[in-house]
């Protein structure tokens, strides 16, 4: 392996070193490159080296000139998940859970509920009523978090965790 790769390195270094280059197809059809000319070679134009000229970086505004962020007051004092509750045992229902999740103060325009179970983001709207597609039976981590226009958390509720079982003829 390492022959393999200090054959490339010496073949790509070359076109560098050398003025021209010479191409021969063998009788097996294999194609021989060398810097000198063989029997039946031919000599190949070689381009430039290319190159690149980076950019002057523009000088940066004085510091005066940098005012300082502006406080920003929450838009939201809570969020929480209202259903299901910490540690509820449900059924499984191909229609989705329904999922509530209580915002103070309520959601505003532009601004979107996201679930996750497990982790991973289900589902997202405007509105704190969401059904989300039901996960296979199991204990499942539920959270949710409220964002804005951007995608940026303004304020993410605390976790919960439920259980999801399956009907069964033995429960009667």
């Amino acid at each position: 392996m390492r022959r393999a790769v200090l054959f490339l390195l010496i073949f790509a270094a070359l076109p560098l070193a050398a003025e021209t280059i010479y191409q021969r197809v063998r009788p097996d059809g294999s194609i021989e490159y060398s810097d000198q000319p063989l029997p039946g070679s031919v000599p190949l134009e070689v381009p430039g080296v290319q190159g690149y000229q980076a950019q002057p970086v523009p000088p940066l505004a004085p510091p005066s000139a940098v005012q300082p962020p502006r406080a920003v007051t929450p838009a939201y004092q809570s969020v929480r998940i209202t259903q299901p509750v910490e540690d509820q045992t449900l059924f499984f229902d191909a229609a989705g859970l329904g999922v509530n999740v209580v915002v103070a103060p309520n959601l505003r325009p532009g601004d979107r509920v996201v679930v996750y179970v497990d982790g991973q983001p289900v589902a997202a709207g405007p509105s704190t009523g969401i059904t989300i597609p039901t996960p296979p039976r199991g204990t499942h981590r539920l959270t949710a978090e409220v964002q804005d226009a951007s995608g940026r958390v303004l304020l993410r509720a605390a976790p919960i965790t439920f259980h999801l079982i399956q009907h069964s003829r033995l429960r009667r």
